[in-house]
């Protein structure tokens, strides 16, 4: 993660990212969101094993001093 953000918000994230890790098959893809772990999908052997989706949304009037 690039800036000031951080991958986990919580340990409660992070342990339950760990758990899907531990226990996901071949032919599923761990869904994240912005940190937060959506859940084991069905997937192909040839698909990702995991995909990852930031929400952070940057207005279209901000100025690259503002993003601190």
């Amino acid at each position: 993660y690039g800036g000031n953000g951080a991958v986990f918000q919580n340990w409660a994230q992070y342990l339950l990212t760990m758990k899907y890790l531990a226990t996901m098959t071949e032919e599923q893809t761990l869904h994240m969101y912005s940190g937060h772990p959506m859940g084991l999908f069905p997937s192909s052997k040839n698909a990702p094993r995991v995909v990852v989706t930031n929400g952070m949304m940057i207005p279209n009037y901000s100025k690259p001093d503002d993003w601190e």
